[in-house]
């Protein structure tokens, strides 16, 4: 089997988030010395580290991760690399140039600001323009991740009141964002990509990725493998177009697949 790269962030205390939301926790509830083993407790705000954003995040009525269908968090990607200043915006161009983009595929944004994860640079981050989540949507991507910590506007630039448009536009049209990957594995590159979260209604995940077009058998392993490192079921999606670098599109919230 071909080499499988992780795309995540480990947690810990410290680590770089968004200023809305409140930074992790973790204590020791049980040592090796006092009770023969060891337990973490960890207290996580849903969206912190590398983590999915349902529509629920900003929809009043919108889905949550616990009802997206599990399918669409495994299948193709194209890893698109994108040379914008910081504190600029990603725009049409920047991403058309890039390549062109297959119905169904996720598309995941390389800044570059991954190499900058923890430093003070990181978060005058590059960030969609509205322009460019209409594109995407459009473009019919199943879901869209970036490397920097959110894809809009960096906090210190909005002003008040600031509507979110990105998310508003993504979400709203159903197509789920990751936030916080680290791409330098998959810089430029098509692969399969695969992303573990939690059900329940927003959460921190693994996200992994392999290069694509590996044998059924393979890919059907490998998914077994993500299900029981993750803790839940997955039902095997079609293969055939799958293993031959096809695509199938995936409505993320349609649990009749």
């Amino acid at each position: 089997m071909g080499t499988v790269v992780d795309l995540s962030r480990p947690l810990y205390e410290g680590m770089p988030h968004a200023t809305t939301i409140p930074e992790p926790r973790l204590e020791s509830v049980r040592t090796m010395h006092d009770h023969g083993l060891r337990c973490m407790q960890l207290t996580l705000p849903t969206h912190c580290g590398t983590h999915l954003d349902a529509p629920s995040h900003f929809i009043q009525d919108g889905g949550t991760l616990d009802a997206v269908a599990v399918q669409s968090l495994i299948g193709p990607a194209l890893c698109v690399e994108v040379n914008v200043p910081a504190n600029n915006a990603i725009t049409p161009h920047d991403l058309r140039a890039a390549g062109e983009l297959a119905p169904g595929t996720a598309l995941l944004i390389r800044t570059g600001w991954d190499a900058l994860y923890g430093a003070d640079g990181y978060m005058h981050h590059p960030y969609l323009s509205a322009e460019a989540a209409e594109w995407i949507v459009a473009a019919k991507a199943r879901l869209v991740g970036i490397d920097v910590v959110t894809p809009e506007l960096p906090g210190h630039l909005r002003p008040p009141g600031y509507p979110c448009p990105v998310h508003m536009t993504l979400l709203g049209a159903g197509v789920l964002i990751l936030e916080n990957l680290d791409l330098r594995p998959v810089t430029g590159s098509a692969c399969n990509l695969f992303v573990g979260v939690l059900r329940v209604s927003g959460a921190a995940l693994r996200a992994t990725a392999r290069a694509q077009g590996r044998a059924i058998g393979e890919v059907d392993a490998l998914i077994a493998s993500i299900a029981r490192a993750t803790g839940f079921t997955v039902a095997t999606r079609d293969t055939a177009p799958f293993a031959a670098g096809g695509i199938t599109v995936v409505n993320p919230f349609d649990q009749t697949r």
